[in-house]
């Protein structure tokens, strides 16, 4: 609009002084200079048009999607992401091996006359991951996001001779929009943000881990976030006679409730089991079985101190929820079906642990993290169920690059078994971290 007055101004003026100096003898001159003025104000006014209107992108370009690092192809309405990240670990068990599952307590301990042997050390990169991130836009339901995630940190499909292969595991698949979540993901009694940072993989002992298919409805009420959700369940349970077993008639029941601000955040988390023990009768006939609701509860959060340092804490108690603790995962800690008195004896348990994060400057910070827990177990109880165990982390991590990172690690793990042999890891863990 201020390029169009001006050219109606200069127009003017031009002719004004066209008409002064040359009179009626260039009368004709000075009309052909208007009609070229007028010409040029036309093509201004287009150009500044052409500009207000929006670009017209081709149907067959690629561009940027609509959350940070994502694309939207052509001709598409979702956004899309690959993520994940490259790690490469190396290992030395100062004492007995922990395994080359690069995990948790439960590989500890392994009393074999070999594995006492001291100096055990190892490499790779199991812990590799991979994930697909889609966002897709509605007028129905606004965005729809559907996200799958995996790593190679299952069983190897090859030895260690030739190719050192690591099978795919999926970790997450999940479809989300509006306030719910279809599908497989960190389990709601699982508190994300009170996670201790080790470069051990298997974590702290105390802590909570579990991924597991569910539905689930999260509403935030101001500086407040309730979770509630229908998980898949597990009972865990060993004994009975023949046919013996358990089975799960009813979801798990999950809620979570966090509040968070500028100090940091606070969340407490329960869990229900409808727990189900059966005692067969000969040749598969119905026998004798026992129900009942076990539980486990959780507190835990994260409080920052001065600069970015902050402390992380997490404290889980329970009665027959037993695979929600970390240290049950595979070591056999379960609840007894007792044939004695056709009754269901449950595994009560409790622990946590506490981690301070230390920010030397931008470049270097560490982490020191104390956990413990302890496990009352049924008389029938297999003699390698965990009755207590205790760990160790101290790390320092180098950030070479914002996605690229590097990290030392003493662990220390004792645990105790049911049948009182213990065992105790001392391992040194490097790694190399990139994520994209």
């Amino acid at each position: 609009m201020a390029s169009n007055k001006f050219n109606v101004a200069l127009l003017g003026s031009v002719t004004a002084a066209a008409m002064m100096a040359a009179g009626p003898v260039l009368a004709d001159e000075v009309n052909d200079l208007k009609e070229q003025i007028e010409a040029l104000s036309q093509k201004v006014q287009i150009i500044e048009t052409q500009k207000a209107q929006p670009a017209v992108i081709p149907a067959n370009v690629v561009t940027g999607g609509d959350f940070p690092g994502s694309y939207k192809l052509p001709g598409s309405n979702t956004s899309f992401k690959v993520g994940g990240y490259v790690k490469l670990d190396a290992i030395y068990d100062i004492d007995q091996k922990g395994g080359d599952q690069s995990g948790g307590v439960t590989t500890v301990p392994d009393n074999t006359t070999v594995d006492l042997n001291t100096g055990h050390f190892q490499m790779s990169t199991r812990q590799t991951r991979v994930s697909f991130d889609s966002r897709t836009k509605s007028e129905e339901v606004g965005t729809v996001r559907a996200y799958a995630e995996f790593d190679l940190n299952d069983s190897d499909s090859a030895t260690e001779t030739v190719s050192n292969s690591h099978n795919l595991r999926l970790r997450q698949a999940f479809v989300s929009y509006g306030p719910w979540l279809f599908g497989q993901s960190w389990g709601t009694f699982v508190n994300l943000g009170a996670f201790a940072e080790t470069i051990d993989f298997g974590g702290t002992v105390g802590g909570i881990l579990i991924r597991q298919a569910m539905i689930r409805y999260t509403q935030q009420f101001g500086k407040t976030k309730l979770q509630l959700a229908l998980e898949n369940p597990e009972n865990r349970t060993s004994g009975g006679g023949t046919a013996s077993g358990e089975r799960d008639r009813l979801p798990d029941f999950v809620a979570r409730i966090s509040n968070s601000g500028g100090w940091g955040h606070v969340s407490l988390a329960g869990v229900a089991e409808y727990t189900t023990a059966e005692n067969g009768g000969p040749g598969g006939a119905a026998g004798s079985d026992d129900t009942m609701w076990t539980y486990a509860g959780s507190l835990g959060g994260k409080m920052n101190a001065w600069g970015k340092d902050n402390l992380k804490w997490q404290i889980t108690g329970g009665n027959g929820a037993v695979r929600y603790m970390l240290e049950n995962i595979n070591n056999g800690a379960a609840n007894v079906y007792d044939q004695t008195d056709d009754k269901l004896d449950t595994v009560k348990f409790y622990g946590g642990y506490l981690a301070y994060q230390h920010h030397w400057n931008s470049k270097w910070r560490s982490n020191v993290v104390l956990g413990a827990s302890h496990h009352i177990l049924p008389g029938q109880s297999a003699a390698t169920a965990v009755e207590d165990a205790q760990s160790a982390h101290l790390n320092v991590i180098y950030s070479a690059t914002s996605k690229t990172k590097l990290g030392l690690e003493y662990i220390t793990k004792h645990v105790v078994e049911n049948s009182n042999d213990d065992g105790l890891l001392s391992r040194l863990q490097f790694m190399v971290q990139h994520s994209f």
